[in-house]
């Protein structure tokens, strides 16, 4: 018995260890940010911004994953209107053409894991012992189950959270996807872009129909 709740610590602690508690989402709010890059082309403008996840659960699987999410201001100041990622493109300095990837490929690269949290349930086998020894010397043992409290009150909060969180990342990928997206003759238009990268590259923009 000693054996197997060796066993099951270590679990719990392998799995506190590499996923800990889970957390809430804050959102990225890319009208709300502050753009330190700009790269302008005739009468388009493009603001972006890298590093814009804020909550660690989600932003250190960017680099694990080399999926980079960029907000993004893009500004038409024409008098036509354009699709961006179709009719203005974007690109590295490099010359390269960056092709994100789809808002629900960078939710599932992203998301927290809620399944792991299952593991908590493992704590459902602690038991609160107790022995007492009585004016005779004879002794008493009782067992609490504490574990069936703990483990899936533990396990069954962080997943709400998890889902909870992973469901407001997904809505503003979703409502933030500018890629085939019309931005009208003097609109400006905030997205967030997820690139498949493990670097950060400087953005630059080209109309489709110019030559190399």
């Amino acid at each position: 018995m000693q054996t197997l709740i060796k066993k099951l610590s270590l679990l719990i602690v392998t799995n506190f260890l590499l996923f800990g508690c889970a957390s809430s989402y804050h959102p990225i709010a890319p009208q709300s940010l502050s753009y330190n890059s700009t790269y302008k082309l005739d009468d388009f403008k493009l603001r972006y911004e890298y590093n814009v996840l804020r909550n660690n659960k989600y932003k250190k699987k960017e680099s694990k994953r080399g999926i980079h999410l960029v907000a993004v201001e893009f500004t038409n100041n024409s008098d036509h209107d354009v699709v961006f990622g179709k009719d203005v493109l974007l690109l590295s300095t490099s010359g390269a053409y960056l092709d994100p990837i789809s808002t629900q490929d960078a939710f599932v690269g992203l998301k927290q894991s809620v399944e792991s949290y299952l593991l908590y349930l493992l704590l459902s086998f602690t038991t609160f012992d107790r022995t007492t020894t009585d004016s005779n010397g004879r002794t008493e043992s009782s067992s609490f189950p504490i574990g069936l409290i703990i483990g899936p009150g533990i396990a069954g909060g962080n997943m709400i959270t998890a889902g909870n969180a992973n469901a407001k990342f997904k809505s503003e990928l979703e409502m933030y996807d500018i890629m085939n997206k019309t931005i009208h003759a003097g609109e400006t238009k905030h997205g967030i872009v997820a690139l498949r990268t493990n670097s950060y590259p400087s953005l630059t923009l080209k109309l489709a129909g110019d030559q190399e």
